[in-house]
This record gives C-alpha cells, structure tokens and sequence, in this order.
C-alpha cells in the first residue's frame, strides 16, 4: 500500500521529452496517464509492478530497462 518515486536522469540538448509505461520495457499497451516527467510517484503498490520509461527529444527515442518494484508484507533481508 505505499508509493515510490522512480526517476530517469538524461544527457544531451533539449528538449526532451518522457513517457512512463507499466509493464516490460517495449510494451507500449499501458502508459501511465500524466506521467510525462523525468520522475514519476507511484499510485500506492499492492503487488510486484514493473514500470519503464521512453525517453524521447527531436532525433531519437531511448527505452529504460524496466524497474520491478516487489510489494512484500516486511522488510526484505538480503545474505551473500
């Protein structure tokens, strides 16, 4: 039931512009409606999403890689 804030940092001229997609990256079925910035909060998460974002200026468009936020009931305890 919390929100987190995603963010893609960029290189190169203005102006670009961002389009943040759920699902896997490529799959352009389920953009997130008003989320046109280089950061995007969340709606609150009950399960696993993924989300990715296209990045795009006059010449090009670039895809992210897609980000999996994992919704667990307590904090996650990593071992090596």
């Amino acid at each position: 039931g919390q929100t987190t804030t995603l963010q893609v940092a960029t290189q190169g001229r203005p102006p670009k512009t961002f389009q943040w997609f759920q699902g896997q990256t490529g799959d352009t079925s389920n953009p997130v409606s008003g989320a046109t910035a280089s950061s995007f909060t969340t709606p609150a998460l009950f399960a696993d999403t993924s989300f990715w974002v296209r990045v795009s200026d006059n010449t090009v468009s670039l895809n992210s890689g897609t980000a999996t936020i994992f919704v667990t009931d307590g904090p996650i305890t990593y071992s090596s």
